[in-house]
């Protein structure tokens, strides 16, 4: 069964799975399994034989709460998460000494940081 690896669920895009995957399920129907396969295991290098099986398959649509609640709630989510690590960051950065590569001084976060930085130090 192949799972999202961000959300744990099993609905999948197709974008998310190795493309020899998309091929092959692409001609399936669902309720089909497909000849068995060899494959590579990433992780270990192993030689391993799958035989996938569709159970199902959605049609490209745009998103909707009836039909896309777990996606919605989980970006939903993230986004609260990704906020909440930001005020974080900034209310600590202060008492941090940064240093930044040169290749990363024009990204608009990290020069927040720097400027926090510089006016911490600079009252001291």
């Amino acid at each position: 069964m192949f799972t999202d690896p961000q959300s744990g669920g099993s609905l999948v895009i197709p974008a998310d799975l190795d493309p020899v995957v998309v091929l092959a399920i692409d001609a399936m129907k669902p309720g089909e399994f497909s000849q068995p396969q060899e494959f590579t295991d990433p992780q270990t290098g192993d030689k391993l034989v799958r035989i996938l099986y569709l159970r199902n398959r959605t049609e490209p649509h745009r998103a909707n709460l009836k039909d896309d609640y777990a996606r919605i709630q989980q970006v939903a989510y993230a986004e609260k998460q990704n906020e909440y690590l930001m005020k974080w960051i900034e209310g600590k950065v202060s008492t941090f000494y940064l240093k930044v590569d040169e290749e990363y001084q024009d990204c608009r976060n990290i020069q927040r940081w720097l400027r926090a930085t510089a006016q911490a130090n600079g009252k001291k």
